[in-house]
C-alpha cells in the first residue's frame, strides 16, 4: 500500500506510541519495544570466540551414502512384485500357458 503521511501525523507519532526511553501519552504504559538485536554485524559475532567456545565441537563421522530410491508401484515393476507376491511368477507362467494354448499352440 502506498501512504503518505503529513508532517504533523509524524510529529503526532511519539505522543501515540512512545519513544524507545518514554511511555506513550495516549496508551496507557505502553513503550516501544527495545530492538533485541543491538549489533547488526551478523557475521562477525557467529566468528567470535566467545561464540565459537560455547558451540559443540563438530562431529568427524562420515556421511553415509543415500540408498538408491526403492521402487513403489508393484503393477509396473517385476521385482518389486515378485518380492511383495511370490505367487506372481506362477500366475504369470500360468496366464501364459492359457494365452498359448487360445491361440492354438500348445503349452510345455
Amino acid at each position: 500500500r502506498f501512504l503518505i503521511w503529513t508532517q504533523s501525523a509524524f510529529a503526532q507519532l511519539d505522543k501515540i506510541f512512545g519513544t524507545f526511553t518514554q511511555e506513550s501519552a495516549v496508551k496507557k504504559g505502553f513503550m516501544l519495544p527495545a530492538p533485541q538485536l543491538t549489533n547488526c554485524d551478523v557475521t562477525r559475532i557467529m566468528r567470535s570466540e566467545e561464540v565459537r567456545r560455547a558451540l559443540k565441537p563438530k562431529k568427524l563421522t562420515q556421511k553415509k551414502a543415500s540408498k538408491k530410491a526403492q521402487p513403489s508401484n508393484g503393477m509396473k515393476n517385476r521385482r518389486l512384485r515378485l518380492r511383495l507376491n511370490p505367487f506372481a511368477k506362477k500366475d504369470q507362467i500360468q496366464s501364459k500357458g492359457l494365452r498359448a494354448n487360445k491361440d492354438g499352440v500348445r503349452a510345455r
